[in-house]
């Protein structure tokens, strides 16, 4: 067998971090299997600085997620107004008198005060899209917002894309 890239054999045998100086092949049959431990072995440092990188790359992202003012308050409260909403159906279903109080603090009056928290969630519903094409729009929002880009230009490049596409492919 050729040698592999570490990034190649991370992907090929799921190797990963079992702590900063041992590794995990998931794969570890296959890659015996496959006569490929020894290259494991021998580009074990490559391998744990790629995925120490990558890790640290990870953080990176979820730190500059967690930093977008706001997000974590609207979905806070869309949580809540989704409880409510059960809650109130659950007694409405059980003819019951009693209801249960509406959340003090709306999702929308949040959305209002932290736009680039409401466009990240907007992009981010995108991007969970199962359309491709909508959902390549969706991601590149999110990575642009992230990315402290302009969330209005991201989202007004997300809905041209869309509304591209969509004009593309309608029948005439």
């Amino acid at each position: 067998m050729s040698k592999l890239t570490a990034a190649e054999y991370i992907s090929k045998y799921s190797i990963s971090l079992a702590d900063a100086e041992h590794i995990k092949i998931a794969s570890g049959a296959k890659a015996k299997r496959d006569g490929a431990l020894d290259g494991i072995v021998a580009c074990k440092e490559s391998i744990i600085s790629e995925l120490t990188a990558s890790k640290a790359a990870h953080d990176a992202r979820i730190a500059a997620i967690d930093d977008i003012d706001g997000l974590a308050e609207i979905r806070a409260a869309v949580a809540a107004e989704n409880a409510y909403k059960a809650a109130y159906d659950r007694a409405w279903s059980a003819g019951q008198q009693d209801y249960p109080d509406e959340p003090s603090v709306k999702s929308a009056d949040l959305k209002a005060m932290y736009p680039r928290a409401a466009a990240y969630i907007k992009a981010s519903a995108w991007a969970a899209s199962s359309n491709h094409a909508k959902a390549v729009a969706g991601s590149e929002a999110v990575e642009a917002i992230i990315a402290g880009e302009d969330y209005e230009q991201a989202l007004a490049s997300m809905d041209n894309s869309w509304g591209e596409y969509c004009s593309a492919h309608a029948w005439a």
